[in-house]
């Protein structure tokens, strides 16, 4: 068993191990000591935990104490927005137990179960509160490559939560590594990304082709495109998987039905590889969007990503990310101030 130490010099054994179905109401623990309430609803599902580890839908790095108990854990989901990708969730510590480094300890099990299994990519969504996530991640040959921007309502019980002057919501930065995923195909992306693109394809080292600038309103066929409105953080989340006939109205009705809510904000995740995509990007543009990044090798296609949130509040207000994507974030930034004139 390793063993870990505080400052103090206490000692404390732990069994890291891969999770069990029985593990269940354990992670159910240790999501509630973190999120409350207010994570994915479907995870305090003893029953659908457990299952969803029993399939490998769900497969978890936990560090189990001596008595039983789970002090710790990292988490892989298969099956989530993008299929055929891999996403880091849930790094978890027990509150009594943070100052043992054992976030340090469970991190690298994590990363080292991801590279076993077949995937697109592996990507994670950092908290921009704090930048100790995204440093790993970089260091463990991830890519920055985006932001996530005001998702979900601050939890006071939080562990950042001592951080001073918080922001109301908090944002994300994506970390992305190509795995099985070599080739991104043609990608219509808007004239004024196109560079940035061009640098964050070329820095996964994946290939890709940018279309030539064109005039098109929609990919043929009707539209595909799902969104989730989750009520606690009033944030909404759209993926625009194809264009098509009637969807900017649809889009529009959407906006209007949540814009009016307060804190409300929108990310959407646009198919770079439908042709629709520049046209649905001038659309979003005049609603108040502005671009934020990308969403890479996730799954069968690329995504880029608009942000949108009606409230008054600067979105990038205590945004934190490591230095090498501080002129993104300051560009974006300035895309920001622009959707506003």
């Amino acid at each position: 068993m390793p063993t870990v130490y505080n400052k103090e010099g206490a000692a404390l054994e732990v069994n890291l191990r891969p999770a069990l179905p029985g593990d269940a109401p354990g992670i159910i623990r240790l999501i509630r000591g973190q999120y409350g309430e207010n994570y994915m609803p479907s995870f305090y599902d003893r029953d659908w935990l457990a299952g969803s580890i029993a399939r490998g839908a769900l497969r978890f790095s936990v560090a189990e104490l001596p008595g039983g108990d789970l002090g710790g854990m990292a988490g892989l989901d298969a099956e989530g927005h993008f299929p055929g990708s891999l996403i880091l969730v849930l790094l978890l510590v027990d509150k009594a137990l943070r100052g043992y480094g054992l976030g340090k300890l469970i991190s690298p099990s994590v990363l080292e179960m991801a590279s076993r299994i077949p995937c697109t990519c592996e990507y994670a969504h950092c908290l921009t509160v704090e930048p100790i996530s995204q440093s790993f991640l970089e260091m463990s040959g991830f890519k920055m490559t985006g932001l996530l921007l005001n998702r979900y309502l601050l939890d006071p019980a939080a562990y950042y939560a001592s951080v001073a002057d918080l922001p109301p919501k908090t944002s994300h930065l994506i970390a992305c590594k190509m795995r099985d995923k070599r080739d991104a195909g043609l990608l219509y992306v808007p004239e004024p990304y196109r560079s940035f693109a061009g640098r964050i394809y070329q820095a996964l080292g994946a290939a890709y082709t940018l279309a030539p600038p064109q005039d098109r309103d929609t990919a043929a066929g009707p539209a595909e495109f799902s969104h989730s409105q989750t009520k606690a953080d009033r944030h909404c989340e759209l993926i625009i998987r194809k264009t098509g006939p009637g969807l900017t109205e649809a889009l529009a009705e959407l906006i209007e039905a949540y814009a009016a809510l307060p804190r409300q904000s929108f990310n959407v995740f646009i198919n770079m590889n439908d042709p629709g995509c520049p046209p649905l990007c001038a659309f979003l543009e005049e609603q108040g969007f502005f671009f934020t990044g990308l969403q890479p090798l996730s799954g069968a296609n690329e995504y880029l990503l608009y942000h949108y949130a009606p409230g008054p509040d600067d979105p990038f207000y205590k945004v934190a990310v490591v230095p090498g994507f501080r002129a993104h974030l300051d560009w974006m930034r300035s895309l920001y101030r622009k959707s506003l004139s």
